[in-house]
């Protein structure tokens, strides 16, 4: 092991961007792990501006390595075995996400080993991948290209290349729009739950006021303690359900899984959160200007 990995730690995670697996190494750098591609949605993405990643292998300084899962809403195994903290070594693999997407320890080591050392191919950014696409100028030639021949014009190339159908965004749309509303529905009701207990409370209280004030029988403050009791289960439940509450992991999972299939036909890029029947609108893709049919 490189003596410069030693006291770092490396996040793991897919690559929005090339749907590879990124690795970030801290406080240096990011490489894509050679021969990822079409890693699956249910591998979280890598964010290492915001710490966020699938998992985290950390590198003591006497280059014992450890692997954590990131949030529980991962899935990260070892050899087979689902964990969340556990001692490996080079010659382990890993297995992340639900389809349980494999990588080994060495190749993500070798990456990391790449990023200190200044070697690796860092991943573009999506500015880096709009400037590196090939653009019509006013004069007809390609950017970039000095010296090129003149670009075909755009209905040629259309007609030349052909238009990407996006039509199946549409079923895309409408399933995340339509989970998207299911889990705020949940949060909603949960919301709703936890004022319940107080109003049975202030109603019980109330009440046993007012007997007292009263005169009323003392059959009234049985109905108290009812309400009282009732009150604290619903309180309990409330607890219960906000406890086990996972709308947060479901919210960014449902997005990550979203991002990475409301794409580009031809380029793969992510094409933002646009409703589908303004994405219609669009006579092309914004990053490869492949044609949109529809």
């Amino acid at each position: 092991m490189d003596e410069k990995l030693r006291g770092k730690s490396i996040l793991v995670g897919r690559d929005a961007l090339q749907n590879s697996l990124l690795v970030a190494v801290e406080g240096t750098g990011t490489a894509t792990v050679a021969g990822t591609l079409g890693v699956p949605a249910s591998v979280s993405r890598c964010k290492p501006s915001e710490g966020m990643a699938h998992c985290k292998i950390s590198v003591s300084q006497s280059g014992a390595l450890v692997v954590t899962n990131m949030k529980s809403a991962n899935v990260t195994c070892v050899d087979g075995v689902e964990v969340a903290s556990k001692h490996i070594d080079e010659k382990s693999t890993l297995q992340l996400g639900k389809d349980r997407y494999g990588v080994s320890v060495a190749a993500i080591l070798q990456t990391a080993t790449e990023v200190v050392n200044g070697r690796a191919r860092r991943a573009a950014t999506v500015g880096e991948r709009m400037r590196n696409t090939p653009q019509t100028t006013v004069g007809g030639m390609v950017a970039g290209q000095a010296g090129a021949a003149p670009a075909a014009k755009p209905v040629a190339a259309a007609a030349q290349t052909g238009a990407a159908s996006i039509a199946h965004l549409k079923r895309v749309w409408d399933n995340y729009h339509d989970e998207e509303i299911k889990i705020r529905k949940q949060q909603k009701e949960i919301g709703l739950l936890s004022s319940v207990p107080m109003i049975f409370t202030l109603g019980s209280g109330s009440l046993a006021a007012i007997a007292k004030a009263s005169n009323w029988s003392d059959s009234i403050f049985t109905v108290t303690m009812v309400m009282s009791v009732v009150g604290f289960l619903l309180m309990l439940y409330g607890f219960y359900r906000r406890y086990n509450d996972k709308s947060i992991e479901e919210i960014e999972e449902l997005k990550e899984k979203f991002e990475s299939e409301y794409v580009c036909p031809k380029c793969r890029h992510f094409l933002g959160y646009k409703r589908f029947t303004l994405l219609q609108q669009d006579k092309s893709c914004v990053y490869c200007k492949t044609p949109f049919s529809s």
